[in-house]
């Protein structure tokens, strides 16, 4: 594990749920794009990327017709790597997206995808721009939103889907963000509501 992943994949794979979580959050992507108006037919023809992926729980359960997977912790990349070893469909890369990630998909850049049999392997994205971009439960990580949307946009097709999976409030006002992870990474801080954005939407752009 890189000196500066404060990550441990492996714990967080163990947590009770984790896996669980993994299977609703991707159900729940899935109805998103229907809502959005594609037909099952058409959403396993589209070419979809998953933000912030951590260790894939949600990677396996998709119906696209293929999911490139970023994440930016080695250690969560290399469960993620183990997660969709058997899923055709998928491939996975440690990148952190931001507004320079267009330029470097648009090019081929290689990006660090290593295996335990060859470490340090890197292959470039398999699209320059996706049909769908979506990522759960990754916003409240995020200190600055607006610059992260930029990221995701410049990597989405004209037209392309991005669907934001987040904590809100509980019933009772609770910061549920707090509850489910502030308190096991107390060293992060919980998502400022003034700045905050969970939605779903089609984003209309002639980039």
């Amino acid at each position: 594990m890189a000196d500066d992943d404060s990550w441990d994949g492996n714990e967080y794979l163990s947590r009770p749920g984790a896996r669980d979580t993994g299977r609703i959050n991707a159900a729940t992507v899935m109805k998103a794009v229907e809502a959005a108006g594609y037909t099952p037919e058409q959403i396993k023809t589209l070419n979809a990327l998953e933000v912030g992926a951590g260790v894939g729980t949600v990677t396996p359960h998709l119906g696209f017709g293929s999911v490139y997977a970023i994440e930016p912790s080695p250690s969560m990349a290399a469960v993620l790597a183990w997660m969709i070893r058997d899923v055709p469909n998928a491939s996975y890369g440690i990148h952190e997206l931001t507004p320079d990630s267009a330029a470097q998909f648009e090019a081929g850049t290689p990006i660090p995808s290593p295996t335990k049999e060859d470490p340090n392997r890197a292959v470039p994205p398999p699209h320059a721009k996706f049909d769908v971009a979506f990522c759960t439960l990754v916003a409240h990580h995020v200190s600055d939103l607006p610059t992260f949307f930029k990221g995701v946009l410049g990597v989405l097709k004209p037209g392309g889907l991005f669907i934001v999976l987040e904590f809100r409030h509980g019933d009772d006002g609770e910061d549920l963000s707090v509850k489910y992870h502030l308190l096991l990474k107390p060293d992060m801080e919980a998502v400022n509501d003034d700045a905050a954005v969970s939605f779903h939407m089609r984003i209309e752009t002639d980039t």
